[in-house]
């Protein structure tokens, strides 16, 4: 070889003659960038490329991957939209649909933020003030952007509304529900009948009753305004009522499969299936819920009883891969639109690992449990108003001995609720977690004792006197607490709820995710507490880099 070749050899490899031997046979790109500084040298026969670093991958909670990963995310693109729509004015919504609905979101938002416990009605001065600030959450803007573009044709159109816990969901599916009846009753014209639109125009279908009665609070509130007739389909209502309502004509129900499907069972209602036929717009909230193995059946006979409907929207804040493949195999044209939050923890929500395997509890969950509830009760936090705490467990035969506990040994005012219960005991039990939290009255103990006072012996004319002494009277706790399992951490929009903690560790990541979302809503602070022993430390404790990280989980 020449010297001018030996040279051009060198200047072409730019590296040092003795290196020359070293180089290995690679493709043309890797031969043109090889001694550049973007390139590190070879090593121990590895390929010559810079390794990448992970970025957010999904952190695997439990045994087993559960939940869908950020490929199903990708399927839509939430983000960009939320990065170009910061108002309800760049929507494609009715003036007076869009007008309603903002101060309804306006309304449950201050209420949440000023924690007070009187009616806050749509006129209320409060709403009007901050109407300025609402804005659409990316889910909501995603929704309604997609759906607008073939809301009112006339084919079968089904969707996937997917988002974190807290997001705004029902919104998401309400506003373009009520578009799409304001605009087919603009479109029948005002001489019209109200009887030609169909004795039931749109359905919302739910898993349990007391959403029924969440999401009915909701529909309330759009009655008067937009004029519309809704009615709520639960276990109390009576079979006449039922008929009636259908005459005159309903434009949202809200129900669950099992009493949608009892319909078939009233003597006094004419061809049921026929009023279904009429459904145009069907929602199917909770839907990884109602459309797993225990209910898919009931519900998917209530899906093709909606011969003519042109919407199906599905609503879920968990994606299981399960579901995912039934949805892809039952509607092969299904559209995603999917947060790019979806299974990833509030980054406001500050989550605390007790290992009660370690001093002072030395393995006692309950020491445990009472201590976080003493420093609960004086964090110093929303002070002047009631604070609530829910306790999630695993087991439901739990429940009644840590309510007994509390309540007897640490003087708490706690309530315990499982899927044993009732409907009328459960709903009587969550009502004042879903209500705004109460000011607290200000009570001063007088010194001496209370006044005297008559008492008639029952089942007699004995009267006797009696008094309290003033230590012995009752005040208004400042803490309430919920123990309960997971048939109350789906879907459920406890208000003022800040604190949420976990005396069992759950042994499925879906179970966490809907458990940690019952704080930290509508990007409010939250405080999460996860009770640990020996077994499954490590993972708890991995989860605040998570949400620092804003990882998913899977």
């Amino acid at each position: 070889m020449s010297s001018t070749s030996m040279c051009s050899a060198y200047v072409w490899l730019r590296g040092p003659i003795k290196n020359m031997f070293k180089v290995r046979w690679v493709s043309g790109e890797q031969m043109r960038r090889y001694g550049t500084k973007s390139v590190p040298p070879v090593k121990k026969g590895t390929q010559n490329r810079k390794a990448r670093k992970p970025v957010n991958l999904p952190f695997v909670f439990g045994r087993h991957k559960q939940l869908t990963g950020p490929e199903f995310t990708r399927r839509s693109r939430v983000g960009d939209l939320s990065d170009k729509i910061t108002k309800f004015e760049q929507l494609k919504l009715l003036p007076e649909v869009r007008e309603v609905m903002m101060k309804v979101i306006a309304s449950e938002t201050v209420l949440n933020k000023t924690l007070g416990d009187e009616d806050c009605g749509l006129s209320d001065k409060r709403v009007t003030d901050f109407l300025a600030k609402v804005q659409p959450t990316p889910i909501q803007t995603a929704a309604i952007k997609k759906m607008a573009k073939t809301l009112m044709e006339p084919q079968l159109q089904v969707h996937m509304l997917a988002a974190e816990t807290g997001s705004g969901k029902t919104m998401s599916y309400l506003m373009p529900l009520v578009d799409y009846l304001k605009r087919e009753e603009q479109a029948m014209g005002a001489g019209e009948e109200r009887a030609k639109l169909g004795a039931l125009r749109s359905l919302i279908l739910v898993p349990t009753h007391e959403l029924v009665e969440q999401v009915y609070m909701t529909l309330e509130k759009l009655q008067d305004p937009l004029q519309l007739q809704t009615f709520k389909l639960d276990r109390n209502t009576p079979y006449k009522d039922i008929v009636e309502a259908f005459k005159s004509g309903v434009d949202i129900m809200v129900t669950t499969p099992g009493k949608l499907r009892g319909l078939f069972k009233i003597r006094m209602l004419h061809r049921p299936d026929r009023i279904l036929s009429q459904v145009r717009f069907a929602v199917i909230d909770e839907a990884d819920t109602l459309m797993d193995q225990s209910w898919v059946q009931e519900t998917y006979s209530c899906i093709k009883s909606l011969r003519d409907a042109n919407h199906l929207v599905f609503c879920s804040a968990s994606v299981p891969m399960e579901f995912e493949k039934a949805m892809n195999k039952l509607f092969p044209n299904l559209q995603v639109v999917a947060s790019e939050r979806l299974h990833r923890i509030n980054k406001h929500s500050n989550i605390k690992v007790i290992n009660v395997a370690l001093r002072p509890y030395n393995g006692s969950k309950m020491k445990a449990l009472a201590q976080a509830l003493y420093a609960i009760m004086k964090d110093g936090t929303g002070e002047g108003y009631e604070k609530r705490c829910v306790v999630f467990v695993n087991e439901a035969d739990s429940v009644n001995s840590i309510v007994d506990t509390l309540r007897d040994k640490f003087g708490h005012d706690v309530r315990g609720l499982t899927g044993e219960h009732s409907v009328d005991d459960r709903l009587a039990t969550i009502a004042p977690f879903i209500r705004a939290p109460p000011r607290i009255q200000d009570q001063v103990r007088p010194n001496g004792p209370e006044k005297p006072q008559e008492r008639k012996l029952p089942n007699s004319n004995i009267k006797v006197t009696e008094s309290k002494d003033s230590e012995q009277r009752s005040v208004s706790s400042p803490l309430k607490v919920l123990v309960t399992t997971d048939v109350l951490s789906r879907g459920i929009n406890f208000k003022g709820v800040k604190h949420v903690i976990l005396y069992d560790v759950p042994a499925k990541s879906i179970d966490l995710v809907h458990r940690v979302g019952r704080t930290g809503r509508m990007n409010e602070k939250g405080h999460v507490y996860i009770f640990v022993g020996k077994k499954g430390s490590a993972q708890a404790k991995g989860l605040h880099p998570v949400v620092k990280k804003n990882r998913p989980i899977q």
